[in-house]
């Protein structure tokens, strides 16, 4: 019994999706359960094709990334970056029952530094292992060096070409959990659209450049999820499946809907030669 209230019995002739997808398969046990519910919740009708595009892969991709990823995390003493944590951070406090708090900061905010900037970040980063989604590190590691006079303690997710190596500064490759995936790290955030605009000199933001209509998509689809966890208990680690999940990015709907302010897009091709070998193994 999956407990969604939406879905219909499996001899609902009305039913028209199977059992288990592709993706559901690859993941497996308690977490492809989950996965199905997210996709047969749909609310889009067909003709919403762009949202109902968005739920789908946050339910097939970006969710079991998020939630495998969120298990290899620790459960406390956290700062999650915003706006890429959008998702991970409520999954994550989900799933370890414990509240950490949100880092909300920019590459643009770090440049133009200022003491306001430099009160909230002593107060809410320093001291606590900040958790990027996808990222380099390198203004992070900056803006403490030159403010702090220390390195700040870090895990990167998914890892950028020019992460910064030092031993208080983690990802999960280095972790043995996702190998060779530098490349997709920009795909990533296609998937991790925040409501916020992005902070151009705290705390003054930017107006948020994505359409409310995808936004909706894209939160509702993992709010739904957060909503059903608790049908779906004792979800394990899989580090293979997390490793898989993310070549998965590039060749998306989702990277053709969503607009974005760097458009990492020219060099898609490649990156999608890259991806198809990756699964093939």
């Amino acid at each position: 019994m999956l407990g969604w209230p939406s879905e219909r019995r499996l001899d609902d002739p009305r039913r028209t999706t199977p059992i288990l997808s592709a993706s559901e398969e690859l993941v497996g046990g308690p977490l492809a359960s989950l996965m199905r519910g997210v996709r047969v919740a749909n609310p889009y009708p067909g003709e919403a094709t762009e949202p109902r595009a968005l739920w789908e892969e946050q339910s097939q991709i970006n969710l079991p990334f998020l939630v495998l990823a969120a298990l290899e995390l620790p459960k406390t003493n956290l700062a999650f970056v915003q706006r890429d944590c959008c998702h991970l951070q409520p999954l994550h406090r989900a799933l370890s029952g414990e509240t950490n708090v949100s880092f909300h900061a920019s590459r643009l905010a770090y440049e133009r530094k200022g003491e306001a900037l430099r009160e909230y970040v002593e107060a809410t980063a320093v001291g606590r292992t900040i958790v990027d989604l996808c990222a380099s590190g390198r203004s992070t590691t900056a803006y403490f060096r030159e403010t702090f006079q220390r390195t700040p303690e870090m895990i990167i997710v998914v890892e950028g070409r020019e992460t910064v190596r030092h031993p208080s500064i983690a990802t999960l490759a280095d972790r043995g959990v996702i190998a060779e995936h530098c490349d997709f790290h920009p795909f990533v955030e296609y998937f991790n659209c925040s409501r916020l605009g992005t902070i151009r000199r705290w705390p003054k933001r930017a107006r948020c450049e994505y359409p409310r209509r995808f936004l909706d998509a894209q939160h509702g689809a993992i709010e739904k999820a957060i909503e059903c966890l608790p049908w779906h208990p004792g979800i394990p680690p899989d580090r293979e499946a997390l490793s898989r999940l993310i070549p998965l990015m590039p060749g998306s709907r989702t990277v053709e809907i969503i607009p974005h302010a760097l458009d990492h897009r020219p060099s898609r091709r490649n990156l999608l030669r890259r991806a198809r070998t990756l699964l093939r193994r």
